[in-house]
């Protein structure tokens, strides 16, 4: 610094706090309407369409509903009884299909 130059510095803080919070309002009323129950709408219907490349078959109006018509059990090691934790087999199970929809066999 040259002898005539001179370096002042001065720093002014200001803070400002928060007014108080004012007084709570009014209470609200409850509400004066009467609720009721709406009117059932007409009933629906459901259809499936089957696409299969292009190929639409259908409508049909339920899906499939399998019931198991018969079965075979046999034990695990084949001696005829069932011991706890042996494999359980079945075989030669039978199902029908009752609904309208058909069952893709792969």
């Amino acid at each position: 610094m040259q002898n005539n130059e001179q370096t002042l510095s001065h720093t002014l803080t200001r803070t400002n706090t928060a007014g108080l919070d004012g007084a709570s309002g009014q209470p609200g009323i409850h509400g004066r309407s009467i609720l009721e129950n709406g009117k059932n709408g007409p009933d629906g219907s459901v259809q499936i369409f089957i696409d299969q490349n292009g190929n639409i078959t259908g409508p049909f109006a339920s899906p499939f509903r399998l019931e198991l018509v018969d079965f075979d059990v046999t034990d695990g090691n084949d001696d005829g009884i069932f011991e706890f934790g042996e494999d359980i087999i079945l075989h030669n199970i039978r199902v029908r299909n009752s609904g309208q929809l058909y069952l893709f066999c792969m």
